[in-house]
Formats: structure tokens, sequence, C-alpha cells
């Protein structure tokens, strides 16, 4: 009976678990989770988690319920550390001393957040990982305390959007010249300083020389040179770094740059038998030798389930494109596809009084990227479009008189047509 070690208790190692039960994998399963808890959903934490009621644990976030980690050939083992990896053998070493053989494993550690100016985690200058960081964010989080959001990526945006719904006075600050410099038009960038400063949240942008002074209960912000901010409370947003420390002992190869373990599109690593997926592993693209390192809920997912997939020795299906969602400012926004900053872009309005609108930007006449603002149900006509590089008429998409599934319908009907002439 073959045994499966799963390092990790995140996003891909719940994807991995799931697959393999989809495929009836009909070996044994060891999942390994530093945490205290059964696995969690991690998205809720920044919005729910801190606005909702006081819970005392992630019972409501959890991926399955504790009856599933119990069956006979499933062992969940928590509060663990894997602190070495023998590749060659196929051992792993906890740090209680115990040995675990296995025949393959998937590394799915995911990754910390990046310190900022050497403050490590503190009753005042908190980071954002764990249902422990939500739930010691949250206590901070009254009505008049003032908190400082450092980072307005996603993340730092949605810690801004909880705390202002709690009545906390909140400044964001932001190294970039516009928000989401990588990740979306300035469109977006702009609508989203706009609802933040329609909340009284304070944005800065372009701020240079950023520091913390803790002093007298509170947390002095000094930037641009000469400017000053007291708050309460500073949370910490700068992006993370990949846990690939284990792969490093066991001479795994990671990337010299971005970090990350080093993996093929099917999620191999460097070592036979020895797979990695979710926000720990690096994606080397074999032509242009081109490194990504995704850090989503989706990306996770795809990469969890193609690895354990990989680790039966099917053929997955291929990743499905990028798809992004978060609840920021009383707005749903979902996004698919990938960003290219050459695309243009053009916006179907709705009715007039509704906060709901849908973006496309295209390339030669085809969609690569979509933005959908309380308007979900009109991205999904879109997806079959974005995927299979179909030629669309942009003045179609913004005629208010053409419903968003009329126009995909049309478009794929004019392309059928096309491909039979």
């Amino acid at each position: 009976m073959e045994h499966f070690l799963i390092i990790g208790a995140g996003q891909a190692a719940h994807a991995a678990m799931m697959e393999l039960e989809r495929l009836n994998f009909s070996g044994r399963i060891t999942l390994i989770g530093e945490e205290p808890h059964l696995p969690y959903e991690r998205p809720p934490l920044s919005k729910e988690i801190l606005v909702g009621a006081e819970a005392a644990d992630p019972e409501g976030i959890l991926f399955r319920p504790k009856e599933d980690y119990q069956k006979e050939h499933i062992q969940f083992r928590p509060k663990s550390k894997v602190v070495s990896l023998d590749a060659a053998a196929k051992v792993a070493t906890l740090a209680n001393g115990e040995e675990i053989s296995f025949d393959k494993c998937l590394i799915a550690t995911g990754s910390t957040p990046r310190f900022f100016g050497g403050f490590e985690p503190s009753p005042r200058v908190h980071y954002f990982r764990t249902w422990e960081d939500a739930v010691r964010l949250k206590n901070c989080l009254k009505s008049g305390t003032r908190l400082a959001v450092i980072g307005a990526g996603f993340l730092g945006l949605e810690l801004a959007s909880s705390a202002n719904a709690l009545g906390v006075e909140t400044e964001v600050f932001e190294r970039s010249s516009r928000i989401l410099p990588l990740h979306a038009p300035s469109f977006l960038s702009e609508w989203l300083i706009q609802q933040a400063q329609a909340r009284g949240i304070e944005l800065h942008n372009s701020v240079e020389d950023l520091s913390l002074t803790i002093q007298d209960g509170e947390v002095l912000v000094h930037y641009n040179d000469s400017k000053l901010t007291q708050v309460d409370h500073v949370a910490v947003t700068i992006g993370s770094q990949p846990n690939d420390d284990l792969a490093r002992q066991a001479n795994i190869a990671t990337h010299p740059e971005r970090g990350g373990i080093i993996v093929d599109h099917l999620g191999r690593t460097s070592a036979s038998g020895i797979f990695a997926a979710g926000d720990c592993a690096t994606s080397v693209n074999p032509n242009n030798g081109l490194a990504t390192r995704i850090e989503s809920w989706q990306n996770a997912n795809e990469q969890g389930r193609i690895a354990a997939c990989s680790m039966l020795g099917q053929d997955p299906n291929a990743a499905d494109l990028p798809w992004f969602w978060t609840d920021v400012f009383d707005a749903n926004i979902q996004i698919y596809g990938q960003y290219d900053p050459s695309a243009v872009y053009t916006s179907k309005q709705f009715n007039e009084g509704t906060d709901k609108q849908l973006s496309i930007g295209v390339i030669d006449n085809k969609i690569v990227h979509a933005i959908a603002i309380n308007a979900a149900r009109d991205l999904r006509p879109l997806k079959r479009l974005i995927e299979q590089g179909i030629e669309i008429n942009v003045c179609e998409f913004i005629d208010p008189e053409i419903t968003t599934r009329n126009f995909a319908r049309a478009a794929m009907a004019e392309h059928r047509a096309r491909s039979n002439d």
C-alpha cells in the first residue's frame, strides 16, 4: 500500500487530498500541519472573521469536518513540523524526532509574511497569515482605534476595508505611485482609491523612507522625509516569502532570485517522488525560463490538484486561467485572465444608480482579462471567450441593449461560422 506524505495543511494540500480521493487513491495519506487546528480556508480571515462575531476556533471556515480526517487511510498530524527531509531515502523527520517513511511527498508549506524593517510581530505591529493573526488583530480593532496599513495590495485593502467597517480610523501607505500596478489596470486602482476616500480612509501613494517607532503606547509612522502619523496599531502587508527551507535542506532545487521550490507543469521538483504546490512553489517555463510564483487561492488549488494527479502517474487537465476574487469596500470584485499592460480596456455600464461594472482588456480583438465589480454573473459568459481566444466585437460588448450572455453567444456563433468556412 503506497504512502503519500503531504507537508502543509493549507489550500494546496486540501486540493491535493480532494483530487486523490476523486481519483480513488487506495493508499495511505499522512497530512502534517503546524497549526493546532483542522485545515481551514484563509480568505475569510481578512473579511468575515475580522468583522464577524467572536469565535473560539475556525470551525466555521474548515475545509472539511473532523470526521473526514479520521478515516482509516488518512492520518492528520496537527501541531507537527517536518524539520528535515531525506529525498533519497524517502524519510521525513519531525521536530520531536519521529521519522515518517513515504513513497511520494507533496511539499505544500505555503509562505510567511515578509517582515518590515526588522519588526517582528508584537502587540502593536501585526502580520497576517493565520487564524491566530486574525484573532489578535480583531481584538485590537475597536471603534476609534487608529490603524496604519503598510502595503496596498489586495490583502492590505481588505484589512483597511474591514477595519473601517468597525469604526477604526485607517490610513494606508503604499510605495508605488498607484495601487496594484502589477495586477490591475489603472482604472481599477482609481476606483479603489475613490471607494477608500469615500469611507474616510486616507491612502498615501509614492511613500518613501517609511519607518516605525514604538513610543509611549503608540506607533509613530515616519514617511517622505518629514511627515508623521501617530497610530495605535500597524498591519504590515508587504508580501511574503516562500517557505522553501525544507527543500533547501534536502538539496531540492529552489529559485535563486525569486525563491520557492522549482516545479514543472506537473508539480514535480528536482527530486524524484517529491512534488510541491502553492505559495512555496515557483513554476519555471522550460521554453523561456520565466519563473512565476503566484500567491492566490486559485493557484494553490490548481497546483495542488495537478500535483496529486501527477503523484498517481496520471495526466492532469491543464490549469485554469488565473481567477481572483475579493470583497472590499462593500463590493465584490472578480478578475479572470492575465493582466497585460498592453491591453485596451473597455467597460460596460449597467443601470444607473447601481455600483456595477464589467470591463474587458482586449488585444487583437481577443479578451485576455476581465474585471467584474458586483457583476460576477455577467463575467461567467466571458470565460469561454477568454479561454479559447475567441475574437469579439467590442461595440457589441458595450451595447446596453445586448446582454453579456447574448454577446458571448453571438461571438461563439461567429467563431464557429468562420471555422466552417
